[in-house]
């Protein structure tokens, strides 16, 4: 369907800007990845970027299944690449990946979460 196709072309552009060789570009995938995970961490009926209820109880599934560890995966392998920390430029990317990191460990895999349920 169309939004399945969207979702799909939008995280596999978010890919590619993981995977750039520039640092200042990772950074944005990974910022961009910062507020998927926290879009879809509430528990609650409210949603930031104002989807339909629906869709984004369909988004929070796919998304808890397949990508969260995708991103789990590659924020510690973005993480290892970085080598030493001998600039701000890659200490700031080194936050904003430990913040993902974070936000991903502190996930409510609470299948009685009424989101989920």
């Amino acid at each position: 369907d169309r939004w399945k196709s969207l979702q799909n072309s939008f995280l596999n552009g978010l890919g590619e800007l993981l995977v750039h060789t520039d640092l200042l570009i990772k950074k944005v995938g990974v910022d961009i990845s910062r507020a998927l995970v926290s879009e879809f961490a509430t528990s609650d009926k409210s949603s930031e970027l104002n989807l339909p209820w629906e869709y984004h109880v369909s988004c929070f599934r796919s998304f808890e299944k397949l990508r969260l560890p995708q991103l789990f995966s590659k924020s510690l392998s973005l993480i290892h690449q970085i080598g030493p920390l001998d600039s701000e430029q890659k200490k700031d990317f080194c936050a904003s990946c430990l913040d993902l990191i974070t936000k991903i460990l502190s996930w409510k895999f609470d299948h009685g979460n009424p989101l989920i349920a």
